[in-house]
């Protein structure tokens, strides 16, 4: 095969570029093997040598592809492995939750966020409802247990006990887009709790106004009703990040029960 990122003539630009798109080449390759099943986690990626001989590119390509699927959170180096290299992990929100950060932080869109995440964390409430075990039920209560007795509290800590629950939630729904893009959904807006518990002048009521909805939008989860169960997650959210200004709330009761059943 050809190498592909190498050229005669031209600057140094035409030459990045040409660069840029062979290693894309090493990106999609790498990307099948997940999909088809040929890498999985924890596999330990081909050496840069073997890469470049196997896909007809330069070393420098490879490394070029590797620091892509680092940023995407695809690879992780494990510098105590004797074997050394690079090694396949587990995919991550953090990609998602930087591109919600930098969408909310350049184009003021932090009410954008508000209304995704009602979605997001309604479907997730109506399929967890749908599809929670007893583990999960387990784990949703152990999470409500430690926000009520964070009450009066810490209102880091408590914002932190509010994103455990919803993080349960999310993953008793059993898709794990949702959980990936609910995680990294709460992290971009997480400031905006200790925000409002820092600037209420009665905490604790607000603290038990949250662990009040919550329990309801466990007890719809337990009882398996995804209708109330999303709803309930739906007006939790838009009562405690407000929208601004001319934004209007969508209608409750939400469409998402209909659409998953």
């Amino acid at each position: 095969m050809p190498r592909s990122d190498k050229v005669e003539t031209g600057g140094t630009a035409k030459i990045a570029s040409v660069r840029t798109r062979a290693s894309r080449v090493v990106v999609v390759e790498i990307e099948r093997a997940l999909a088809s099943g040929e890498l999985k986690v924890n596999d330990r990626l081909p050496s840069e040598r073997e890469l470049s001989k196997r896909l007809g590119v330069s070393r420098a390509t490879v490394r070029e592809a590797i620091q892509e699927l680092v940023g995407d959170g695809l690879l992780d180096a494990h510098p105590n492995d004797p074997t050394g290299g690079w090694r396949i992990q587990e995919p991550s929100e953090a990609p998602f939750r930087r591109a919600l950060l930098s969408t909310s932080r350049f184009h003021n869109a932090v009410d954008d966020l508000v209304e995704f995440r009602v979605f997001l964390e309604s479907t997730a409430a109506s399929l967890a409802a749908a599809h929670r075990t007893e583990e999960h039920l387990a784990e949703m209560r152990k999470r409500q247990e430690a926000l009520r007795e964070l009450i009066d509290g810490d209102p880091a800590a408590f914002g932190e006990a509010d994103a455990a629950f919803h993080h349960a939630v999310a993953e008793a729904s059993g898709n794990r887009l949702i959980a990936m893009c609910s995680s990294g959904c709460r992290s971009a807006v997480k400031h905006l709790i200790g925000d409002l518990l820092t600037k209420s002048e009665d905490r604790g009521t607000v603290m038990r106004d949250y662990v009040s909805r919550h329990q309801k939008i466990l007890d719809a989860i337990a009882e398996g009703d995804s209708r109330r169960a999303g709803d309930r997650a739906a007006g939790d959210i838009l009562e405690c990040y407000p929208l601004g200004q001319g934004r209007k709330h969508p209608p409750l009761p939400l469409f998402t029960a209909d659409l998953l059943t």
